[in-house]
């Protein structure tokens, strides 16, 4: 059996990055994780799920 693993892309900074800054995070997490993981995984969220995250919060979603 061969078991693959994923990684759960953030969907959303914590720690006050701007749009453009936590996608460059994300990507730059994407090119150092490649080689270890079989997939990446990105909610399908509009606004932060996190109730008490700012709700204008640039946020990932799979769909755009």
């Amino acid at each position: 059996m061969n078991v693959q693993f994923g990684w759960q892309v953030p969907d959303f900074p914590v720690d006050g990055s701007n749009a453009l800054a936590f996608r460059d995070q994300q990507f730059a997490a994407l090119d150092a994780f490649q080689a270890y993981f079989d997939s990446a995984w990105i909610a399908d969220h509009f606004v932060p799920w996190l109730h008490t995250q700012d709700q204008t919060t640039a946020t990932f979603e799979c769909w755009t």
